[in-house]
């Protein structure tokens, strides 16, 4: 799973916000955002680290 999510540094992921600031990718990854957005929220995000259980983005602009 590690080997995975730092695959990801570096890409863009869709994240379906649950829950303020955390989320999940179209990947299932759990991954956790630079600022709260309302849960149900479908944004696009920069995957700028990892660590052993997530990835950490930064939210590149609300999709829907």
């Amino acid at each position: 799973m590690t080997r995975f999510l730092r695959s990801r540094v570096g890409a863009e992921a869709s994240v379906l916000v649950e829950q303020d600031d955390r989320g999940h990718t179209e990947q299932f990854a759990e991954i956790r955002l630079d600022r709260p957005v309302p849960a149900g929220t479908l944004t696009r995000a920069a995957i700028i680290a990892a660590d052993d259980t997530r990835l950490h983005g930064t939210l590149i602009r609300e999709a829907a």
